[in-house]
């Protein structure tokens, strides 16, 4: 019995994997540049006194250092909006260790930010998210942010 559990298991993740390679490629020039991983954004809604959870596929390409985000429902069947990011459309990213999630912001403002979680571990409860398992694309897209967040710095003119 409990090796027909993790098999079921595993196809329902293999599932949802699909679903992300399938959508991304449907909305996506060149999807076979990108790496995948899911990911989740939450908001606090106080009219309803509880938290409104968005499903995320990010798409990263480390040659070229651009990231695509795409705005899904928990079903991966629709696409609500698309964000393409490379290093000269934001002004900082940084991890906070603390909530575990990812801030990329877009200017100087503090409104105008993207912020996002990743799932690295079983995640059971599809009533809100993908179920999903993705230990190494987790592990894989942290090396990328790490090098994604590194903006260029200017050089000084030297005066001769």
């Amino acid at each position: 019995m409990l090796f027909k559990r993790k098999k079921i298991k595993l196809e329902k993740v293999e599932i949802t994997k699909n679903k992300m390679r399938e959508l991304f490629k449907n909305n996506v020039d060149n999807y076979e540049e990108y790496n995948l991983v899911y990911a989740y954004d939450r908001d606090f809604n106080t009219e309803i006194n509880d938290y409104i959870y968005r499903s995320l596929i990010l798409g990263y390409n480390e040659d070229s250092m651009n990231l695509i985000i795409i705005e899904t429902d928990k079903d991966i069947d629709s696409v609500y909006n698309i964000i393409k990011l490379s290093k000269k459309d934001f002004t900082k990213a940084i991890y906070n260790k603390n909530l575990d999630e990812y801030i990329i912001y877009l200017n100087n403002k503090k409104n105008d930010k993207i912020e996002f979680s990743l799932i690295n571990e079983n995640y059971i409860d599809v009533d809100i998210l993908a179920f999903i398992e993705q230990e190494r694309e987790v592990e894989d897209f942290k090396d990328f942010f790490s090098e994604f967040k590194r903006k260029p710095r200017l050089r000084k003119k030297v005066k001769n």
